[in-house]
């Protein structure tokens, strides 16, 4: 099942660093830290870091409704059981 939900107390370099690893990897995260400025300071990294934004393809094909092989859209067809279907 694996790991849902992270809270991560501390917002400073380290604090921020974390919850920004585990958001990427798509778990859920909570951060906190007794100043909220850190807290602001820490989001606002994240949300502006370039380094972590998806790839502009990617946005394009999500975009117009084609985001790839999980939904069984984009370039390919699957079928139910993930593997490609033959012919396309």
């Amino acid at each position: 099942m694996g790991v849902q939900k992270v809270m991560v107390a501390g917002a400073g370099s380290m604090g921020g660093g974390i919850a920004q690893t585990c958001a990427q990897a798509g778990i859920e995260v909570l951060i906190t830290d007794a100043a909220e400025q850190a807290r602001e300071k820490s989001l606002k990294n994240i949300a502006e870091d370039r380094r972590f934004y998806p790839p502009l393809l990617l946005c394009r094909k999500v975009k117009a409704g084609n985001p790839g092989r999980k939904t069984g859209k984009g370039r390919y067809e699957y079928n139910e059981d993930g593997t490609r279907k033959t012919g396309h």
